[in-house]
């Protein structure tokens, strides 16, 4: 027999690449993936697409973007753009400015780890922008070792390939929701929350909120491993605002990049009674906790283990 197991593997099943026994062991594989079918495109869809990811492309390479889409947009709009944005797991920050609302995103070249990745995870969010009636980006971009400045609007005739009719949301976030609400029914839980205001024109746009009969509510904001500059800023924040019922969620991430960022939470008096930290996706039992420490809260509930 071969040495290598992907060698041994082809030995033994010689000729029985399209037996079922084969399709039902190593369907899974990539290279055993086969197409059963695919969306019908029409001939006005290609130029579309192609449209879309000359665009798309130059986001590839943006320091940071900004995005200007109208407050009077239709709050379901707005509610699914922020979903589209917490999918892609971009970091962005909001303000109202008249009647405009402005969104600074970070960029790939902002980012000093996974930079590749996190330009396409903002070049993917783009087209859900496109679904709204009115919107302008501009940004600036290293292209060919030049800074250049990139602009859009709606007037561009770009054209979305995304669903109008809804946005993903994250597996984790699914996970999460799907546990949560079988195990605390005595909260609502809901992932598309509205904005909070953090004073002035400044926005927060937390990934979850929870509201229970008796009147007690708060609202959660994630952070994961590109947001360390946020995280700390939010934390900073909610210390300066105790009275707003805003709970943080940390990828573990965050603390083996930054020994400094590890030390402050550990000495947030905060921190203790309004975040933890996660892998993957939050967990149940430590939001429970921290729901369950809120002000009128049942103490017979304070005994919840920590996580």
């Amino acid at each position: 027999l071969p040495e290598r197991p992907e060698d041994a593997r082809a030995f033994l099943f010689r000729g029985m690449e399209d037996s079922p026994l084969v399709r039902e062991i190593y369907g899974d594989l990539p290279e055993r993936e086969r197409m059963r079918g695919m969306k019908k495109t029409f001939l006005r869809e290609i130029p579309e697409r192609y449209n879309m990811g000359l665009a798309q492309s130059l986001l590839l390479f943006a320091s940071e973007l900004t995005a200007v889409v109208s407050a009077k947009e239709d709050p379901a709009e707005l509610r699914r753009l922020f979903r589209w944005l917490r999918f892609f797991r971009l970091m962005f920050r909001g303000r109202l400015d008249g009647g405009r609302m402005r969104l600074t995103i970070d960029g790939p070249a902002s980012v000093l780890e996974h930079s590749v990745k996190y330009g396409f995870q903002l070049a993917s969010f783009f087209p859900a922008l496109c679904l709204l009636k009115e919107w302008k980006i501009s940004c600036r971009v290293n292209w060919n070792g030049k800074m250049r400045r990139f602009s859009l609007d709606q007037t561009s005739g770009l054209k979305s390939h995304y669903s109008n009719y809804g946005a993903y949301r994250p597996e984790e976030f699914s996970m999460f929701l799907e546990l949560f609400r079988k195990t605390r029914p005595d909260w609502i839980a809901d992932d598309a929350p509205d904005w909070i205001r953090a004073g002035g024109q400044e926005l927060i746009f937390p990934d979850f909120s929870f509201r229970n009969a008796d009147g007690r509510h708060a609202s959660l904001e994630l952070f994961h491993r590109w947001h360390a500059r946020a995280a700390e800023e939010r934390l900073a924040w909610c210390e300066a605002h105790p009275e707003q019922p805003l709970l943080l969620g940390f990828d573990r991430s965050l603390l083996k990049k930054d020994g400094a960022f590890k030390a402050r939470i550990e000495s947030s008096e905060l921190f203790r009674t309004r975040g933890f930290l996660f892998r993957d996706f939050p967990g149940v039992e430590a939001v429970s906790k921290l729901l369950d420490g809120l002000p009128g809260a049942d103490a017979s509930r304070a005994e919840a283990p920590d996580v």
